[in-house]
């Protein structure tokens, strides 16, 4: 895990009632479906949660489980969001299950920076070479299936240049010849840009915006960078 059949277009008006176990007693909340991506994730998301009830992490993890079987994913989150807070102030919980081989998590965010980190972690989680092989094979259903959709790779960085007006991008090559693979643009005010270098191993949560000259064209978010 980074860190922590195909889905009919209906499921995304499903809303699930997913039990957890507050403080004092068992509360059903509901989940509805923010986006899918068939045969291999969904994100549900709990809004208006008070940051009062506490959260068993064992039955969260146990429903995200639980939610990725029903739905015939391979990967499922919920995310939860405060309530009276914007969700792009980040989210107070994201409970993953990533696949049968690995152990689903839980982390729960103290403070508004925590919340901001956890932003980043949204999304499927997948291998450079599984994306790009997707565009070659057919970039119409990539499209559909990852166009604007959050997905988290951890990459190899090759290089970090920029584009004729000036935006910095990572270069992620899935080939020898390295002309070929994933170009992600990042925002100059990145945290983490200064960090990265050639041969630097990150975590991006990118979205594709498109396949052009042979290269998946992505706009990222640097989740973190290892360090050697």
């Amino acid at each position: 895990m980074i860190m922590w059949q195909k889905i009919s277009t209906c499921v995304a008006a499903i809303i699930f009632s997913l039990f957890f176990t507050l403080a004092e007693s068992a509360h059903a909340l509901e989940a509805t479906t923010a986006f899918t991506i068939p045969g291999k994730y969904v994100l549900l998301v709990v809004k208006d949660f008070s940051p009062e009830e506490k959260i068993e992490a064992k039955v969260v993890v146990k429903s995200a489980k639980e939610a990725a079987k029903k739905l015939n994913v391979e990967q499922c989150q919920i995310v939860f969001y405060e309530k009276a807070k914007a969700e792009s102030e980040g989210p107070m919980a994201v409970a993953s299950s990533v696949g049968d081989d690995n152990d689903p998590m839980f982390l729960q965010a103290t403070n508004a920076e925590q919340s901001g980190r956890l932003k980043t972690i949204i999304g499927y989680e997948a291998e450079p070479k599984e994306l790009y092989q997707a565009y070659e094979n057919n970039e119409v259903v990539a499209d559909e299936d990852f166009k604007g959709k959050p997905v988290i790779l951890e990459v190899k960085v090759s290089g970090v240049a920029k584009d004729v007006t000036g935006k910095p991008y990572v270069l992620v090559p899935v080939d020898k010849s390295g002309l070929f693979g994933l170009r992600i643009y990042l925002d100059m005010k990145d945290p983490f840009l200064r960090e990265l270098k050639k041969g630097s191993i990150a975590v991006i949560q990118a979205k594709a915006k498109g396949f052009t000259v042979k290269n998946v064209m992505m706009d990222g978010v640097i989740a973190s960078v290892a360090k050697k």
